[in-house]
């Protein structure tokens, strides 16, 4: 069978230093059954030597995965890997390969303890079978990605359950069940097959990106980009996937994918790509590639989710994530209303205060302090200047957790940028499993797990986190309230998150 390697990808995210992360797969080449290629990324850890328990000892690592493209079909699809013989050298530190029983894709990582650039590491992966043709394309995706351990962790903060908006304080262990009504008062029975972070995952570090998301738009058939988009995959150049880069109520949600290449109608896809200052060529340094997206309808963000063979958290993994094994399993496990870094500090910052906009080092040059997100600003009466950020914004070499924004393992932006896509631990949301996606979706372009609730059921998703126009309001729904880990407000049994909402993103985990 001959197969040609004719596309190479480089992907980039953000990380935790005022430069890029500089995630970068290049040199992607084919030798009989194997593709080629190397790896590098900035900020690399593995805090396995650690003895704080303070702190965790965990690892960060690239989710890896390969779609390639058919002549006989002209379709993308995933590319499974082999089980086995995938290898590593280079990169100035020793590397794993941790393969996946289902072959979706590899996980690399820093073997030993350390920190530091990953540069150069020589990559070689065994591929599965190719689908039907003679020439192939290829493209190689990255994702970064923080390895959460298992062990034991408490949900809930203390605050009172009253209407289920939040969890009543209680410890999970591996052999924790939680009968109806334990959550809170007319909460369902948690099944066992409901993820509850009692195993060891990964998550990804950041929000998904404008860049990541267009990639994966460009994977799409016309059909299914018609889908997607809010405006005919056929559109003119420069027009804006999502209709507008201004969002409602006066706020922009900062959505640049735009159309590149405009697609021809039911035969050929749209070419799109990131141009915030609508100067050629697309998707350079000053266009908000890594810029979280936002814009993700629950549809939109499973189906994301599917194709890179990830899978949705459920809000009781996000407290995890966020909160951590602090204190040992201490009972006061939590700090009343506490936000993803530990405290209730809490800094709030716009688009408006930022230096290098929408370049890989846009960043925040003022005093560096604890708690610092982007969310609505108390002494705003409008939404000016809201608008969501790079991912790991406030994440230099010399900031700590507090001072980052970060989770307890290491991820960022988990209060405020964005709102994070949960799994409701409600009726409807309590019959997922931890049942991973395999990278191909459906006829339309939709995710098709059969154990992933149905987006439009009621209470099936929620929101977590905040997002960066949170309502300058008082109640349940002001700022400072939705953005705590444990607050259950946009859970609730009603709502489904469909449409085009200018605040709403997320991240997979695995």
């Amino acid at each position: 069978m001959k197969k040609s390697l004719l596309f190479m990808l480089l992907l980039c995210t953000l990380g935790l230093s005022v430069r890029a992360n500089n995630l970068s797969i290049t040199n992607v080449n084919m030798v009989g059954n194997t593709v080629n290629f190397v790896l590098s990324w900035d900020n690399s850890w593995n805090s396995t030597n650690n003895v704080d328990t303070l702190y965790p000892n965990n690892w960060d690592a690239v989710w890896v995965f390969v779609k390639v493209q058919s002549d006989a079909t002209n379709l993308w699809s995933h590319l499974p890997l082999a089980s086995s013989g995938h290898s590593v050298s280079g990169g100035s530190t020793p590397l794993t390969i941790e393969g996946q029983p289902d072959t979706v894709g590899v996980f690399i990582r820093r073997t030993n303890p350390g920190h530091g650039n990953i540069s150069n590491a020589n990559v070689t992966l065994n591929l599965g079978t190719f689908p039907s043709g003679t020439n192939f394309n290829i493209r190689v995706f990255g994702i970064e990605m923080v390895y959460v351990p298992s062990g034991n962790y408490y949900i809930g903060d203390g605050n009172a359950s009253t209407g289920g908006t939040y969890f009543n304080q209680t410890l999970i262990t591996p052999t924790t069940t939680l009968s109806a009504s334990a959550l809170f008062t007319g909460s369902p029975a948690i099944p066992a097959t409901f993820p509850m972070a009692q195993n060891s995952f990964y998550a990804m570090k950041y929000e998904i990106t404008q860049e990541q998301f267009a990639d994966f738009l460009n994977t799409l058939t016309y059909d299914q980009q018609a889908n997607f988009f809010v405006v005919a995959p056929n559109s003119p150049r420069e027009t804006y996937v999502f209709g507008s880069a201004t969002g409602g109520a006066g706020n922009s949600s900062r959505a640049f994918i735009r159309i590149d290449t405009s697609g021809i109608n039911n035969t050929k896809p749209a070419v799109v790509g990131v141009n915030y200052d609508n100067i050629d060529p697309f998707n350079d340094l000053t266009d908000g590639l890594n810029v979280a997206q936002s814009n993700l309808s629950t549809e939109r963000f499973l189906a994301y989710l599917d194709w890179a063979g990830l899978r949705p958290m459920t809000e009781i993994e996000y407290e995890k994530i966020c909160r951590g094994t602090r204190l040992n399993g201490n009972p006061v496990a939590s700090v009343l209303n506490e936000y993803a870094w530990g405290t209730t500090d809490i800094q709030t910052y716009t688009f408006n205060t930022f230096s290098d906009k929408n370049k890989p080092n846009e960043r925040y040059v003022g005093t560096v302090v604890n708690g610092r997100t982007i969310a609505h600003h108390t002494t705003l009466a409008t939404f000016v200047g809201m608008v969501p950020s790079r991912v790991g914004v406030f994440a230099e070499g010399s900031t700590g957790r507090a001072a980052s924004g970060a989770g307890f393992y290491g991820n960022m932006d988990l209060t405020g940028n964005v709102y994070e896509i949960v799994v409701g631990a409600n009726p409807n949301g309590v019959t997922f499993t931890s049942q991973l996606g395999d990278g191909n979706l459906d006829i339309n372009g939709w995710a098709n797990q059969p154990t992933w609730p149905d987006p439009s059921s009621a209470g099936a998703y929620g929101l977590r986190g905040g997002g960066y126009n949170n309502p300058n309001t008082t109640g349940a729904s002001a700022w400072n309230i939705v953005t705590r880990v444990s607050n259950r407000t946009n859970i609730g049994t009603t709502g489904v998150y469909t449409g085009n909402p200018v605040n709403t993103g997320g991240r997979g985990v695995r």
